[in-house]
């Protein structure tokens, strides 16, 4: 019984650990170019406003990555809008393997990372 505390004690703080060490800071980024898939067309469509679906570029230090922001269809998720006005200006990034989060006064998004994906207008993205 002794050992099974013990061992439990021990898995509990190296998780706590690797929680915390995952966690990233903020960096400086410009988001350079959204681009909007294709949204429902006539009966598709839900009877309200629905946010389009997104894929984002955004440039780190002449590195750039590429995000897919898929919200859910419900009129409350404005998260695209945002996203549009922001294109072409400086914003905070966290980035991680799967993920690409946006963060800034008034927004909050959290992408999707892809690779190989050909929607952009920007060569750079493209390539990536």
């Amino acid at each position: 019984m002794r050992g099974l505390v013990c061992g439990l004690i021990v898995c509990l703080t190296l998780g706590a650990g690797a929680a915390a060490a995952q966690k990233s800071k903020p960096s400086a980024a410009v988001l350079v170019e959204t681009s909007s898939l294709f949204q429902c067309a006539s009966f598709d469509c839900p009877p309200w406003p629905t946010p389009a679906d997104l894929d984002v570029c955004v440039e780190v230090d002449g590195v750039y990555y590429v995000g897919e922001y898929r919200p859910p269809k419900v009129p409350w998720a404005t998260g695209d809008k945002r996203l549009y006005e922001l294109t072409g200006q400086p914003v905070e990034v966290v980035i991680s393997e799967k993920h690409i989060r946006i963060v800034g006064p008034q927004i909050d998004v959290k992408l999707t990372r892809a690779h190989h994906f050909l929607p952009f207008r920007f060569a750079a993205c493209n390539a990536v």
